[in-house]
């Protein structure tokens, strides 16, 4: 034993990916929310403007494996005050987008998401089913809270848990 200490840091980012639908007229959408945990990014900085950059990748596949058109691959910087750190420590940290798909049928999002500062990387997946529309108005896949999901293509500190009761 040569004394050395060494702290054991996740190697890789937890991620969660979340897909919905939403279909508007003749319009197909999937809504991907990306949940990505605040502990294992790296904030640099003073408490009153902390910064990360994250790398992130999120495509759709349709049901025979092909990808669609379309698709997010960005680098997002994240700019933090001390509370929006805290957020992201407790709560996590949220991504979300609206990815156009062509028509109804089954589909699955898959994400990748790395910190630049480390090197560390996280991925994720969720499957959704746009079934075909019957009649005509809005349709959604499950209840959307739209407050707690931040502006679309941006990293922002989650405002609480993702868990309802």
């Amino acid at each position: 034993m040569t004394g050395v200490q060494t702290c054991a840091l996740p190697i890789y980012i937890d991620v969660d990916v979340e897909a919905s639908y939403l279909n508007v007229k003749n319009d197909y959408f999937i809504r991907a929310t990306l949940y990505i945990d605040g502990k294992d990014i790296v904030f640099a900085g003073p408490p009153i403007h902390r910064t990360g950059v994250l790398h992130v990748i999120l495509r759709a596949f349709n049901a025979t494996g092909g990808t669609l058109v379309g698709g997010i691959d960005q680098t997002r910087r994240i700019d933090l005050n001390e509370e929006g750190f805290q957020r992201a420590q407790n709560y996590g940290l949220i991504y979300t987008t609206l990815l156009p798909v062509p028509k109804p049928g089954p589909f699955q999002v898959r994400a990748a998401c790395q910190d630049m500062a480390t090197g560390k990387i996280g991925t994720g997946g969720d499957f959704v089913s746009i079934p075909q529309p019957k009649g005509s108005g809005m349709r959604l896949s499950g209840i959307v809270f739209q407050h707690a999901l931040g502006t679309d293509d941006h990293v922002v500190p989650a405002s609480g848990p993702s868990v309802y009761s």
